[in-house]
């Protein structure tokens, strides 16, 4: 296993660890995260084509041809920012509305991003 995976595996791993969060929320999180690691395995694989993909989504962070590193320094600093947003609004006692809005629009986010890049022809390495 890649250390992107591991360290992206680390980080879902540590959500178990938030025991503010309410049931429903730790499975909207574990499907965020689920995906986002299935996107960072996808994004690791363009990493090493030499410059034959390029990155577009996330090109301002990465860059338009990203190194492993660039990537496992991106996707582990987005777990870490989303784990932390969701925990924030919950110890805030923000609506339930407004946290479900911001998981189920990062999950359909992610997952977009694992299905556009099944269709460029990545697929997943675990």
């Amino acid at each position: 296993m890649t250390t992107l995976k591991l360290t992206l595996i680390a980080l879902a791993l540590a959500l178990c660890g938030c025991t503010e969060l309410p049931t429903e929320t730790k499975v909207e999180e574990a499907t965020f995260l689920t995906l986002h690691v299935l996107d960072a395995d996808q994004t690791s694989q363009f990493a090493g084509t030499n410059g034959r993909v390029i990155e577009e989504e996330s090109a301002w962070a990465m860059g338009k041809r990203p190194s492993k590193r660039s990537v496992i320094i991106y996707f582990s600093a987005c777990e870490a920012l989303h784990i932390g947003a969701t925990e924030f609004m919950t110890a805030h006692h923000w609506p339930k509305l407004a946290i479900r809005t911001f998981e189920a629009l990062t999950i359909m986010d992610a997952a977009q991003d694992v299905g556009g890049n099944y269709e460029l022809g990545v697929h997943f390495k675990f």
